[in-house]
Order: structure tokens, then C-alpha cells, then sequence
């Protein structure tokens, strides 16, 4: 496998990375809106899997970032580190909350993703606009464009699906619940965390007993 056939494979994930979150994002809002019933499979799923799937976004978006680097030999710009150091440490919190079930990680999770995603928005905009204003005056321009894939996908592009894929699914992660010990029953919330009983409700099936 080339150099070449990895790229365009990462370009390819960015793509369905984005089109993932769009997806769970919408359904999350219709959700919470009461627009659709979600099923406790569906709820299951999400408190199940959407922690260890964030982690391992990260650890992917990692190891992409690091083959760009050093297998592929582009040289990161100031902009690129930038991303870089909100990226790697959410590697290693992510997993870590996901091999304990800790949902407590989107407090500081989340602010990393999404000062990540912003530092990515504005460097792509950098690229697409390489004559407006730059940061990057030493060292390696931030408009210069390593990758071009299918037209609209560059490296911040990637770095920029990947820390919105990770921000929805923290959210979502923290709006279901963590998962119910004995993995039956719904996890009773501490007395008093009104909001954690406000973000988990709109994620219970319609069919639930209501509540007295």
C-alpha cells in the first residue's frame, strides 16, 4: 500500500466521519424535540458504544497525524501543532475514560474537541483563502495544501471531522447516561443533579412507564 492509497483512505474516513456526526446529530435533536420515539436498543447502543467509538477517533486521528508526519513527510504548521495539541492528549483521556466508563471526561474532553474543530475551521479557511490574513510567518506556510482529495479535503479538513465526530459523540454519550449497573435497570442520578435528569430524558423510549 502506497503513501498515496493511505491518503486518499483518510480522506475517505474524514468524509464519513462527518456525514456520521450530521447523522447522530440530527437524530439526537429530533430526539430531544420528541419529533421521533428512540428505542432502549438504540439507547443501549449509545451508552455502550459512543465512549470507547470517541476514543478510538482520536487514537486513529492520531496515528493519521503522526503518519503524515513522519512516514509521509509533511512538515506541520504552526497551525497544524496547534491542532496536534488539542488532538493527542484525547487520545490517551479517551481511552482511558472509556476503559473505566468515566462520561465525567466530556468536561474536559469536549473543550479540547472543540477548540480543536475551531483551530481546524479557521486553518482550512486559511487554505482555501491563501492570499487573506496568516499567523504562520515563520517556518512552513499555513495555506500550503499537502493533501487535495476529492476536491475539498486537506489535512485540517481531516483533523476537523475527526474533532466533530468526537464532540457529538461526548455529547450524546453524556446526554443518555452512563451505563446502568447489572446493565438492566436505568442508572438512578444523584439527588439534586437536575440536569443530568433533564439531558436523560428526552432519550427514553416513548413506550417507558411515566414517571411519578
Amino acid at each position: 500500500m502506497t503513501i498515496e492509497d493511505v491518503i486518499y483512505g483518510q480522506a475517505w474516513a474524514s468524509i464519513l466521519a462527518l456525514l456520521a456526526a450530521a447523522v447522530i446529530a440530527l437524530f439526537a435533536l429530533a430526539a430531544r424535540a420528541g419529533l421521533i420515539s428512540v428505542q432502549p436498543s438504540l439507547v443501549h447502543l449509545a451508552r455502550r458504544a459512543f465512549l470507547p467509538s470517541a476514543a478510538i477517533v482520536a487514537v486513529v486521528a492520531t496515528w493519521g497525524s503522526l503518519y503524515l508526519s513522519e512516514v509521509a513527510g509533511f512538515i506541520p504548521c504552526e497551525y497544524c501543532w496547534y491542532q496536534r495539541i488539542a488532538m493527542y492528549p484525547l487520545a490517551l483521556i479517551l481511552v482511558i475514560a472509556a476503559v473505566t466508563r468515566d462520561l465525567r471526561v466530556w468536561r474536559y474532553a469536549l473543550p479540547l474537541a472543540v477548540i480543536g474543530a475551531v483551530i481546524s475551521i479557521y486553518h482550512y479557511w486559511l487554505q482555501m483563502n491563501p492570499d487573506g490574513p496568516t499567523a504562520c510567518s515563520v517556518g512552513v506556510p499555513c495555506s500550503v495544501r499537502y493533501v487535495d482529495e476529492l476536491g475539498v479535503v486537506s489535512i485540517p479538513w481531516m483533523a476537523m471531522s475527526a474533532f466533530i465526530l468526537i464532540g457529538v459523540l461526548l455529547v450524546v454519550a453524556r446526554a443518555v447516561g452512563p451505563v446502568p449497573h447489572g446493565g438492566e435497570a436505568e442508572t438512578a442520578h444523584p439527588e439534586g443533579d437536575e440536569d443530568a435528569r433533564v439531558l436523560a430524558a428526552p432519550w427514553k423510549s416513548a413506550s417507558s412507564p411515566p414517571q411519578g
